[in-house]
């Protein structure tokens, strides 16, 4: 996505790009509350942009009326240009219902995920003890490395991005994002593609991030159990494997943290009025 996260097991998981330390919804004003909602269809990319059969799924949506250039307005440099791209404000109606459909695909996507997230490393020992992890799981049903694998697939794709795919495309018209070059991030280098609204996006990074700290919070709770519980054998190759996959994410994360700092660290001012750098209007 577009935005930086902490996806470990830290409890604080923040958005830059909206200014949250901590991820919550925002409350919008619909321009027209009797205005019929939206359907879009929406394919999640992940980082690395390589075709990958994920399911698509559907989000409903209405227009609002903008607060801030941040709901609406995408902003990354290419070496010391800053671009910016303006999209149309709209914003998903019904979180309840987008929170459980980011839960579905994430339980069905993450078996595909992390097999992209081993092809997509040149780490060879990581590769080998994330395949290890997940066999063990298979075999043995591990509750906490379990756990620790959907906190992993959940922040890969935290880090990716959506495209609208189907017929309705909110007037959104394809973007060239590398026109100028690439910046090193993921999500601002998916080359020509149609965008989802800024508000719509970090809604769904809302969904994502809480849904890996529900994950987290049950993993601790589990996990602690496995290490301070009664009884004199532990199962500590398991707790190796969870430990192992816990801090591979963090690394992925601080990694994708320092891409995107890099990609935004001209645009501190927001457009279109205020940031003296150089712009190129897409």
């Amino acid at each position: 996505m577009l935005l930086e996260k902490s996806s470990g097991t830290n409890e604080i998981i923040g958005n830059n790009n909206f200014g949250q330390r901590n991820v919550q919804y925002i409350d919008y004003i619909w321009a027209d509350n009797a205005a019929p909602r939206k359907l879009v269809e929406i394919r999640w990319n992940l980082p690395g942009g390589r075709p990958v059969d994920l399911p698509y799924f559907n989000v409903t949506c209405k227009k609002f009326f903008p607060r801030t250039n941040d709901t609406h307005f995408i902003t990354w440099n290419v070496g010391d240009k800053v671009m910016t791209a303006e999209l149309p404000p709209y914003a998903a109606d019904d979180t309840r219902s987008l929170k459980l459909d980011v839960e579905a695909f994430l339980n069905k996507s993450c078996s595909t995920v992390l097999d992209y997230i081993i092809e997509d490393t040149a780490n060879e020992l990581l590769a080998s003890t994330l395949r290890e992890a997940i066999r063990f799981n298979n075999k043995n049903r591990s509750p906490i490395i379990d756990l620790a694998l959907r906190v992993r697939c959940a922040s890969f794709c935290s880090q990716g991005w959506g495209s609208i795919t189907g017929n309705e495309k909110l007037g959104i018209l394809p973007i060239d994002f590398n026109e100028l070059g690439q910046c090193g991030y993921a999500a601002y280098d998916r080359g020509r593609d149609v965008p989802l609204p800024l508000s719509i996006d970090h809604q769904l990074d809302v969904a994502l991030l809480h849904t890996i700290q529900e994950y987290q919070r049950e993993l601790i709770k589990q996990l602690k159990q496995k290490i301070f519980g009664k009884g004199s054998k532990k199962p500590w190759y398991e707790i190796f494997l969870t430990i192992f996959v816990l801090l591979s994410n963090l690394e992925y994360v601080h990694s994708g943290a320092i891409s995107f700092y890099r990609a935004q660290m001209n645009t501190v001012c927001r457009p279109p009025h205020f940031c003296p750098a150089e712009r190129a209007k897409l």
